[in-house]
């Protein structure tokens, strides 16, 4: 024991005949009051098996309660604890289900939005690019250019095959150009074989 309290439970056993030497010690303690600047607290938590009033399992809490040096005591039966818990378990599990939901829905949409309907658009102009080539409309290729998605992982395809058939619609028009050339000159080498005969 503090020697101060030590001295203040002498004093007091000695100047009282009605108090005890261990009363003295108890209201020495109470008038230092060391606990005066403390808050209400949690002093103990414990777990009864059997409660002699609810019958049920229960948890006990034990506060200290600030200048009175009371203790407060409360009982909980672990049916109503638990079902709180259950309620809380219930609503964070409703409010991840619908988050996931909604996370889902904005993960189709952003999907469907920036990756499907582009890579559709893409595949339906490549189809078109390759249905002129088969039916040999190369100078059509120009009017059908594939257009250019804002995704950079769809659009280098995109911009190859455009690049592509682009080409294929120049050499297309050099070859023409080309074999016109040449049956024009065909035609004058036959003129001068004509008039060369005739000679």
């Amino acid at each position: 024991m503090n020697p101060r309290l030590s001295e203040l439970a002498a004093k007091i056993d000695q100047d009282s005949d009605q108090i005890s030497a261990s009363d003295a010690k108890l209201v020495a303690a109470i008038i230092s009051d060391p606990l005066q600047d403390e808050p209400s607290r949690l002093f103990s938590k414990l777990e009864l098996q059997r409660d002699f009033l609810t019958g049920e399992r229960s948890l006990v809490f034990i506060f200290s309660v600030p200048e009175s040096y009371w203790k407060l005591v409360i009982v909980k039966p672990m049916s109503e604890a638990e079902a709180v818990a259950s309620t809380i378990t219930r609503a964070i599990l409703t409010l991840m289900a619908v988050t996931i939901l909604a996370g889902i829905c904005i993960t189709y949409i952003l999907v469907r939005r920036f990756i499907h309907r582009p890579l559709k658009d893409a595949l339906a102009g490549i189809e078109r690019v390759g249905e002129l080539i088969r039916g040999r409309n190369f100078h059509a290729l120009s009017d059908h250019m594939i257009p250019v998605p804002r995704e950079r992982e769809l659009a280098q395809p995109v911009q190859v095959i455009n690049g592509l058939a682009v080409e294929l619609r120049n050499q297309y028009t050099s070859l023409v150009d080309l074999n016109e050339l040449l049956e024009q000159r065909v035609d004058e080498r036959t003129v001068e074989l004509k008039r060369s005969l005739a000679d």
